[in-house]
């Protein structure tokens, strides 16, 4: 006689009672009932794919155990359903534009479930097994979409009354930047019954930013979050709040193909967020990671960690695509100035809302624990750099004509002997190809001193 479900449950109320207390030793002690029998026990096994997808527990111990469960009960109804449809548990979702995941058990699970649906001829078995195989897929990447896309498809069919199916169905498009589709499926999810689930709402009203609906886009901000803005400009909603952090990516997920399923350089960029879900790149990057200052990015609802700022915690979102370019025109520049904030300072004499955006005083390196905890944890990570060199970009307003940021500049530089500046690409953008090699020069020299320093 198997495992009762009394048992099951009993063994798993303890294991998860010491997670609660933080002792995770303790907590895997508590699951030897389970971790002694589920070889031989098919009841043991299906509640032991509770301890492998519990994400309060090591990811590798339970990655190795979901792995052993899956060689050990291919072929059984229940294990590879229950450990597919928490596919989620085995990758780190806060990191949406993460390459696909190499190793674990995802792969292994999408061959088995796959192998399942093949034979499989209840629609009760099927609907199980292609919802796990579902989850799988999304989780693998873009080389798994056009299986996933059929798997949301056969949900779809079979359930077509069940909101749950046509909320997946968005969440995938809109995480592959379907937004128009992800509209449509999840306007059919709210219709269906999930109009009151948050979920829903903001999937929606991304969706719809996405695709630039923004007449919908602000109904639903209304009715979700009590958003207080109103159509911009561009067409967009445009409200206020605090500025927010975005992590971008040279290839964010949703453009991306299995061609290229990795996200290139990132870096963490300022954002002046006008809605829960858009917002304008407020600080220059430092590499080509596909964004530029002035530019107006997407990102999803969910941070993937806050950053501890001046006493305020700054939530710090994924990428989802770049909505249109700004338009501003950028240029690298390196100067000198006898104390710091002297070239920033420029920014004041320059036309419309052009700056002086100098990376060496502005920029942190964290390592990737200390990023992830939103703070420097006291050890090295770098100098950002001197106070009397610096490096950075020059951002030009859309609205200036180059020539009168120029004069303006000029200007400035004239009446403070003691700093000095140079942009050679602003120079060669204004035709004047004398300064432009002379003050390249200069910049290649800054910038090998900066790299000495």
């Amino acid at each position: 006689m198997g495992m009762t479900r009394e048992q099951g449950q009993q063994v798993l109320a303890a294991v998860f009672s010491a997670v609660k207390d933080g002792e995770l030793e303790r907590a895997w002690a508590e699951a030897r009932p389970l971790l002694d029998s589920w070889r031989d026990d098919v009841e043991a096994a299906r509640w032991t794919c509770a301890l492998a997808t519990a994400p309060e527990l090591e990811f590798e111990r339970r990655s190795a155990l979901a792995e052993a469960l899956l060689e050990a009960y291919a072929l059984d109804a229940l294990v590879p359903v229950l450990l597919g449809n928490e596919a989620v548990q085995f990758i780190d979702v806060r990191f949406l534009n993460a390459s696909a995941p190499v190793g674990g058990p995802l792969a292994r699970l999408l061959q088995v479930l796959a192998a399942q649906l093949e034979v499989t001829t209840s629609d009760a078995q099927r609907v199980r097994v292609a919802g796990a195989l579902a989850q799988v897929a999304f989780r693998l990447g873009r080389d798994a979409d056009a299986l996933c896309e059929r798997m949301h498809r056969l949900l779809l069919e079979l359930e077509p009354s069940r909101w749950q199916r046509a909320y997946d169905y968005g969440l995938f498009l809109k995480n592959r930047g379907r937004f128009e589709e992800g509209v449509v499926a999840n306007q059919r999810a709210a219709t269906l019954g999930g109009a009151d689930d948050e979920s829903v709402s903001w999937n929606l009203g991304i969706c719809a930013t996405g695709a630039g609906q923004g007449a919908l886009a602000l109904e639903v901000w209304r009715r979700a979050c009590a958003f207080k803005g109103a159509l911009g400009a561009d067409g967009l909603p445009d409200g206020r709040f605090h500025a927010v952090k975005v992590q971008v990516v040279q290839r964010p997920l949703a453009s991306r193909s299995a061609r290229d399923d990795t996200p290139g350089d990132a870096e963490t960029l300022w954002v002046d967020r006008l809605s829960p879900c858009h917002g304008r790149v407020l600080s220059p990057p430092l590499a080509d990671v596909g964004v530029e200052y002035g530019d107006l990015v997407l990102f999803d609802g969910a941070p993937i960690t806050t950053h501890s700022v001046n006493g305020r915690e700054v939530p710090v979102f994924p990428q989802l695509t770049t909505l249109r370019r700004g338009g501003w025109r950028v240029f690298p520049f390196a100067g000198t100035q006898p104390e710091s904030g002297a070239i920033r300072r420029l920014s004041e004499v320059l036309p419309g809302d052009s700056v002086v955006y100098p990376h060496t005083e502005s920029v942190c390196f964290f390592c990737q624990d200390c990023w992830e905890k939103g703070a420097l944890s006291g050890h090295d990570h770098g100098d950002r750099g001197t106070a009397t060199t610096v490096r950075g970009k020059l951002c030009i307003d859309p609205s200036v004509v180059l020539e009168d940021a120029d004069d303006a500049l000029r200007r400035a530089l004239k009446a403070s002997p003691h700093l000095q500046f140079v942009a050679p690409a602003l120079a060669l953008a204004l035709g004047k190809d004398h300064r432009a090699k002379a003050e390249a020069k200069t910049f290649d020299a800054l910038c090998a001193a900066l790299a000495e320093g």
